[in-house]
């Protein structure tokens, strides 16, 4: 079914679904599917035999190539290699340099591609958090202030609230912009301040 007549319908437009038309030709549980797996018929695709992730990691301990070794399984929202909420990065550490130091010990690419999934023994190694932070901004893999997707706000909604919005309630700005009350008088005390970044969060693992 076409999505113009999954809309005029008003249905899903995969065949044999009734539910009520979302968006995009799909239902909620379907475009749900799409946005998250890239299919609306994920469910319908063969799943990895359990043990087969783990088996996976413990024949590639001793790759050898200077290349990038490529996660074939789930990934986490950011590319990072996923097992069923577990790191095989971690795994894959442990498994060629050991356990880890500490539990506040991360693991750090000296490829700087954890995003793109790799999982290279040789790429991997265990760092302090200030070690691997140092290492993706050597990498330019940090992100930071207004490249990060949970930013709601900004260069040009600071500039709204600091200016024509001065006068406006401080709730009707957050939730014009989406975002908490406490974040919209934030941006009101460092008036003083550029436009610039006030937010970070360190990405990956």
């Amino acid at each position: 079914m076409a999505i113009a007549e999954s809309r005029r319908r008003g249905i899903c437009s995969l065949e044999g679904c009734q539910r009520p038309h979302k968006g995009k030709g799909l239902c909620r549980l379907h475009l749900d599917r799409q946005r998250k797996h890239g299919s609306p018929l994920k469910h319908l695709q063969k799943r990895t035999p359990p043990g087969a992730p783990l088996r996976w990691l413990r024949e590639q301990v001793g790759y050898a190539s200077e290349e990038c070794l490529i996660w074939p399984f789930a990934r986490k929202d950011n590319g990072y290699a996923n097992r069923n909420g577990e790191s095989p990065l971690r795994i894959m550490c442990a498994l060629v340099h050991g356990p880890a130091p500490s539990e506040k010990h991360q693991v750090a690419h000296s490829c700087g591609k954890g995003h793109t999934g790799c999982v290279s023994p040789k790429h991997l190694r265990w760092a302090t958090p200030l070690e691997n932070a140092n290492d993706k901004r050597l990498h330019g893999t940090m992100l930071t202030g207004f490249k990060l997707h949970n930013t709601k706000i900004g260069p040009d909604g600071i500039a709204y609230i600091r200016g024509e919005g001065a006068g406006q309630k401080t709730r009707d700005l957050a939730k014009r912009f989406g975002c908490s009350p406490g974040r919209v008088n934030f941006y009101r005390r460092t008036a003083g301040r550029p436009v610039a970044i006030f937010r970070r969060r360190e990405a990956g693992e």
